[in-house]
């Protein structure tokens, strides 16, 4: 028997967790309803059951677009059990992405809460299942109630030969600059996230974690897998501002280092809210409360919408490819620099240095002025 430190794959950590604790609780969602870690293995073995009855078994592929509840956490768990090939879907996501993603997994089954937060996803997934050729996947709606069987019709777990190598998801970028990108994974690489996630911050069974992203977000399993591989509960937000995880994880928190790093007289650190999707979550009150949450003490502005447009108008004067994006201007307002993703501490404090050891802006001749750079107007030069 595994212990939840050397479980391989995901469903064999979720019987260990069960085993070692079995009255701990495992999930809290909104309404304060609890689940503990025996419940949570005996739900996904009831749902999975069911699923079985439903033709599902390992490899099939199952698309499920649902937001981070209990019940998304136990069809993710029952589809493990089985070995399905799982494809989550944020959602957020809407025609589009949905689209793309069922159009190359070719699920057999897609897994939707009917309707929540003012959006049909049923009538979503219908709409995109009728523009198919071919065979068509089948449409489960949790709002008629999740599938449940008799565990006892189970066939005995069988772990892949080798969880390493044997893809048990596919997640899909958002296609924010082109069509929607899917990645492979499987339980070993998810395990190894959230156990190094596990590692990192160190809680323990005293501890109460909360999801800080969408179950469907690659994120969601990493950081279960921590609870369940620590011994401690998570609390599960069902609704929640949707910013990029990269600005999240990298972007906002180097924005403040610098901010604390530098004199303001030297170096001035301003943050611009771009939102080019999802307009009706992206909202001022939104980002207020997002601000106070992770303590920006810089100012932080909303580019201005654009009408008819999805791109705010900086966002496109910039012509910015997506987000986190670190834009540099120096001191005669010219713009010298700008990234898309991720920047190493090193090299953005090694251009910083170079701006601010350069002379004044009185004190460079204007046939001097640096080649290649824009203005703050959004006008460049060759």
């Amino acid at each position: 028997m595994s212990t939840p430190e050397t479980a391989a794959t995901i469903w064999e950590l979720v019987e260990a967790r069960a085993v070692a604790s079995p009255d701990a609780i495992a999930l809290i969602d909104e309404s304060d309803t609890r689940i503990s870690c025996a419940e949570l293995r005996d739900e996904a073995l009831r749902t999975a059951a069911g699923l079985a009855e439903m033709g599902v078994g390992e490899n099939t592929p199952v698309t499920w677009q649902l937001p981070t509840t209990i019940d998304a956490i136990v069809i993710s768990l029952a589809l493990a059990r089985l070995g399905a090939l799982q494809n989550p879907i944020l959602h957020i996501y809407r025609e589009r992405e949905l689209g793309v993603a069922i159009r190359r997994t070719r699920p057999e089954l897609v897994i939707v809460p009917g309707e929540w937060m003012g959006t049909d996803f049923a009538a979503m997934a219908a709409g995109v299942i009728d523009s198919l050729d071919g065979a068509v996947p089948e449409v489960l709606n949790l709002a008629d109630g999740r599938p449940s069987g008799d565990p006892a019709t189970l066939s005995p777990f069988v772990a892949p030969a080798d969880p390493a190598t044997t893809v048990r998801w596919i997640y899909y970028t958002s296609g924010t600059t082109s069509e929607p990108k899917g990645v492979r994974h499987t339980d070993a690489t998810l395990l190894a996230g959230g156990r190094g996630l596990a590692a990192a911050v160190d809680l323990g069974p005293d501890d109460v974690g909360s999801m800080a992203f969408p179950y469907a977000h690659i994120a969601g399993p990493d950081y279960l897998i921590m609870c369940l591989h620590s011994g401690f509960p998570v609390v599960l937000i069902e609704a929640f501002q949707m910013l990029c995880p990269g600005c999240i994880s990298h972007g906002i928190p180097q924005a403040q280092r610098v901010h604390r790093a530098f004199d303001r007289r030297e170096v001035v650190v301003l943050g611009l809210h771009t939102v080019f999707e999802h307009h009706d979550v992206m909202t001022p009150r939104a980002l207020e409360v997002f601000c106070s949450e992770y303590r920006i003490g810089f100012p932080v502005g909303v580019d201005r919408p654009v009408p008819g447009r999805s791109m705010p108008s900086t966002m496109s004067r910039y012509d910015l490819q997506g987000t986190p994006s670190t834009l540099i201007v120096d001191r005669a307002g010219l713009l010298r620099h700008v990234w898309l993703g991720a920047v190493d501490d090193v090299a953005l404090g090694a251009h910083l240095g170079r701006l601010l050891s350069e002379p004044l802006p009185d004190q460079v001749a204007a046939d001097e002025s640096p080649d290649g750079v824009c203005s703050v107007d959004g006008t460049c030069t060759p």
